[in-house]
C-alpha cells in the first residue's frame, strides 16, 4: 500500500486534519473517492486536492462494482472506529 503525503485539509464532516492518502495507484485527483479515516464519511477529491462529502446523487451515479467497493470500504472502516471507541470504554 502506498501513501501519498499532501497540504492538511480538514475533513468535511468531522473537521479532523487529513494529511495523506493511502492505498492509491497514484495521487488522488478530482472525482477520486475516498472514507475518512476518522469518521468513515464517503467523500470525493475536489480540485485543489480538498475533499466534499458524497451525496445521496452521487452514490446513485455510480457503477455497481464502485459503489460496493466504497460500502465495503466505508463499512471497514466503521467496524474499525467502533471497536476502538469499545475498547476505549472498557
Amino acid at each position: 500500500m502506498k501513501t501519498y503525503r499532501h497540504e492538511s485539509f480538514a475533513c468535511p464532516s468531522c473537521k479532523r486534519s487529513l494529511n495523506a492518502s493511502q492505498g492509491w495507484k497514484s495521487p488522488p485527483t478530482a472525482g477520486d473517492l475516498t472514507v475518512c479515516l476518522h469518521c468513515s464519511a464517503m467523500c470525493a477529491y475536489k480540485k485543489g486536492g480538498t475533499l466534499r462529502l458524497l451525496t445521496q446523487q452521487d452514490l446513485d451515479d455510480l457503477d455497481d462494482d464502485t459503489r460496493r467497493l466504497l460500502l465495503r470500504a466505508h463499512g471497514h472502516v466503521t467496524l474499525v472506529l467502533t471497536d476502538a471507541r469499545v475498547g476505549a470504554k472498557t
